[in-house]
């Protein structure tokens, strides 16, 4: 027996919780719906309303998915990928619906930068995410500053970083690599694996499950869309050789994707980025008045 009061400390619980007075929220589970989001809405939305989360942010139309299915979504610009969104679902000719945003429901979490425009307000790279996955080459030169940067911006967001060093079986001294990562990165899980040995994977896993949405953050090159396929077990993502020159790799992914895996969860692939300036600096002790030096600016991502 629950308790009346339904405390939700876990997955489990919530779960009943949230059935127990939402009745579309057993189909919207395994979407991320949570007491959380449901929390938010009113007396009347919870007897009527349609709840839908954002799978791909796009210009003009979105996708979305909701308990009716996938469909498309307008109104959706203030909305980036893993949002939930209230609105209302159309029929616009045969079998085919349409979803109207009303509002964005506040965020339980958020991965967010500076865009590499320079326009002052904040870039949504996925919201209600449980854990991103910083994803880093190692055949490649380990950018700790950048890993670093995407640790604090996932902290900050409430997001569980995770380091997951890709090309285990392209590196000349993995273990090296992994010893580097470690003394430099010691408070966060470190994952090395292989698609192509096959290694490495299981304990990715475990940070999937019903409901949970993990994102992948990195360079363009460091096997993010390969890591996708393999987890999906579909080919949804295109790969692209990397450079024999540098060994980096091309851009393939151009838009964020929220996916679904087979044995539960989510995974959101997005394009790879040079550099994630924080929107927010973390807090400092106090710095002493006087003029403040200005910053190199760099050429970015899209």
């Amino acid at each position: 027996m629950f308790d009346e009061k339904c405390v939700c400390n876990t997955h489990s619980v919530e779960s009943h919780c949230v059935t127990q007075t939402f009745p579309h929220a057993l189909e919207l589970l395994r979407l991320g719906w949570s007491e959380f989001f449901q929390s938010q809405l009113s007396a009347d939305e919870l007897t009527d309303a349609t709840v839908a989360r954002i799978v791909e942010p796009l210009r003009g139309l979105s996708r979305v998915a909701a308990a009716a299915g996938e469909m498309w979504a307008e109104n959706a610009e203030s909305a980036g990928v893993g949002d939930w969104v209230l609105g209302t679902i159309r029929s616009v000719g045969g079998d085919q619906l349409r979803f109207a945003v009303s509002r964005v429901l506040a965020r339980k979490t958020k991965l967010s930068r500076k865009p590499p425009s320079g326009k002052m307000h904040e870039q949504i790279l996925c919201a209600n995410a449980e854990t991103v996955f910083i994803v880093a080459a190692m055949n490649q030169f380990l950018q700790l500053p950048a890993i670093q940067r995407a640790i604090t911006a996932a902290t900050m967001g409430g997001v569980e970083p995770v380091l997951v060093l890709t090309k285990a079986d392209a590196c000349e001294d993995p273990v090296a690599i992994l010893q580097q990562a470690k003394q430099a990165l010691p408070d966060i899980a470190i994952h090395p694996v292989s698609i192509r040995q096959q290694t490495g994977i299981e304990p990715l896993m475990e940070y999937f499950g019903e409901g949970r949405t993990v994102v992948l953050l990195g360079a363009s090159g460091a096997g993010k869309s390969t890591l996708t396929n393999h987890l999906v077990q579909s080919e949804i993502q295109l790969v692209g050789d990397t450079r024999e020159s540098d060994e980096k790799g091309r851009h393939t992914t151009t838009s964020r994707r929220l996916h679904f895996l087979a044995s539960g969860g989510m995974i959101v692939d997005s394009p790879g980025i040079r550099e994630l300036q924080l929107w927010k600096e973390p807090e400092r002790a106090a710095k002493p008045h006087g003029k403040k030096k200005k910053r190199p600016r760099h050429r970015e991502d899209r």
